[in-house]
């Protein structure tokens, strides 16, 4: 599994890095539940599904299938939820 492009160039991604991105889709899945207006809820959702992808990237790179599958769950539990709690 490679990189991502954004990636190439910098020392390789650690459990740190997967986990610093996990932390942040979370941060921006929770700010979802008080946004400013439905747009800024989009973003948050954006933001939290773009953080799931890069620690799914680093997951599958550092050989980790397990913790990419329960990454891309959430990844789906999200995309989920907003589409039923936030979409109008």
């Amino acid at each position: 599994m490679g990189l991502p492009q954004w990636w190439k160039g910098a020392s390789p991604p650690t459990r740190d890095d997967l986990g610093r991105f996990e932390a942040a889709a979370e941060a921006a899945y929770d700010a979802m539940y008080d946004p400013k207006d439905r747009y800024h809820a989009k973003e948050l959702r954006d933001d939290a599904l773009g953080a799931l992808l890069s620690a799914i990237d680093i997951a599958k790179f550092l050989g980790l299938p397990e913790e990419a599958a329960r990454l891309e769950k959430r990844y789906d539990h999200i995309y989920a939820v907003y589409a039923h709690q936030f979409r109008m």
